[in-house]
């Protein structure tokens, strides 16, 4: 809240004192809401859920969750006030039970009963604070454990421990590179997958590890068996192709819970004019090509495409769209394959030429005899030509080119063309 009557400057600066054309930003002042956290950080698919919100000028907003048919993954949400909207914060929406962490759970024996799989939406509450939840396995299952609260904009940066029931500690972790996390630069949360030793009771232990806790600190805990599953990234999101010619897409696989396995590559239902390769991604194998052919001489218009990745999980068939991304590196360290919009193509004649927007008058005819006679005399002296007759296409189209744009003068673009035709 402002303390008072009066006059504010609001600076705004990189944090690392740097600046180029290229960094540019949108900025926003007013009395509108804004969402600092929310709780839970997501519901499962197809069910309601109350959530909490905290910001400012929150009073009388409706916070507007996805609606009932959306898809697995995160979404984003805002609040609304009348016609007001306020910042849009992310909300996670998953397929497995899930549940609300209960208080006290500090340690083994206040551990909170989880039954797999489920998913715990939580809190940190203060500082120090650890949650630990009790679950039962047994001999050979590989149990996974992950925190998702940094992917979702909360500040926790969560420590993950699996114990037995005597306490001993059997994994652990704290950050957990995730390649599909976008331009996330900081990999805070956590996740272990372990094969049990043999049948019994274990213990999920969930801290923070800069001793920090509030309101805000929220998360999602997933506590399953391993679910193998993949996701895939398209790269570029955006094909050019020349008339009837040849292309390709690199794919990227980003395994999960343990996935390994070939996936088919097929490009689904293509526009008209359009084929591909066919392709596997083999296993253990970051990413492979997809051919990509065209018989068209223009499309006039980008067009969608759709790639699909096929893999076999014993009777299983797991099938999955490449969601299209860039390559990106930042800061000459870290690489990114960001996700975009959609995938489209665009097939385009080289020989194509636009109408004209500004036409030339005719080369004087003297102009050219001019430097006919210049050309010959240069020869005659031994001289070498300003350039060859494999130049003159390209030199042509430079001069039409910067015509066009009104960057040359008649008389100027006039002597260049007479230079070019004295050469042929």
């Amino acid at each position: 809240p402002v303390p008072e009557d009066g006059e504010y400057v609001l600076a705004i600066s990189d944090a690392l004192f740097r600046g180029r054309e290229d960094f540019v930003y949108r900025i926003s002042i007013a009395e509108s809401p804004f969402i600092t956290s929310i709780f839970p950080l997501g519901a499962r698919l197809g069910e309601s859920a109350a959530v909490q919100m905290k910001g400012w000028n929150l009073e009388g907003t409706k916070i507007a969750l996805p609606p009932k048919d959306a898809q697995p993954g995160v979404h984003y949400v805002a609040a609304a006030k009348g016609d007001v909207l306020s910042n849009r914060v992310p909300f996670a929406l998953d397929t497995l039970p899930e549940c609300i962490e209960q208080e006290p759970n500090n340690d083994r024996s206040k551990a909170q009963k989880a039954p797999l799989p489920m998913i715990v939406n939580g809190r940190i509450d203060r500082p120090g604070d650890w949650d630990v939840f009790q679950i039962e396995g047994r001999a050979g299952e590989k149990i996974v454990a992950e925190v998702t609260a940094r992917r979702l904009d909360s500040p926790v940066d969560s420590l993950l421990k699996l114990t037995d029931a005597n306490g001993n500690v059997l994994a652990i972790n704290d950050d957990h590179e995730d390649p599909g996390a976008g331009l996330n630069t900081y990999h805070a949360d956590s996740y272990i997958m372990f094969e049990l030793p043999a049948d019994g009771t274990y213990y999920v232990h969930l801290g923070e590890t800069t001793n920090k806790g509030g309101e805000e600190y929220g998360y999602r805990l997933r506590l399953s068996t391993a679910m193998p599953d993949f996701a895939l990234r398209a790269v570029p999101s955006a094909v050019s192709m020349r008339s009837a010619s040849s292309a390709s897409v690199r794919l990227f696989v980003i395994p999960k819970d343990g996935f390994s396995g070939d996936i088919q590559l097929r490009l689904k239902d293509p526009p008209a004019g359009f084929s591909a390769s066919t392709a596997v991604l083999k296993a253990g194998q970051e990413s492979t090509a997809l051919g990509l052919k065209t018989t068209l001489k223009d499309s006039r218009e980008p067009l969608p495409l759709k790639i699909e990745g096929r893999a076999k999980l014993g009777e299983q068939e797991i099938v999955r769209q490449a969601v299209p991304a860039e390559d990106r590196m930042q800061a000459f360290l870290w690489r990114h394959l960001a996700p975009a919009g959609e995938l489209v193509v665009r097939v385009y004649d080289p020989n194509y030429r636009p109408p004209r927007t500004r036409i030339p008058p005719p080369l004087p005819p003297e102009m050219k005899e001019a430097a006919i006679k210049a050309a010959k005399k240069a020869a005659q002296e031994g001289g070498k030509p300003k350039f060859t007759k494999a130049q003159v296409a390209g030199r042509l189209r430079m001069l039409d080119y910067l015509y066009e744009n009104w960057l040359l003068t008649d008389s100027f673009y006039h002597a260049r063309v007479a230079e070019c035709e004295a050469v042929e």
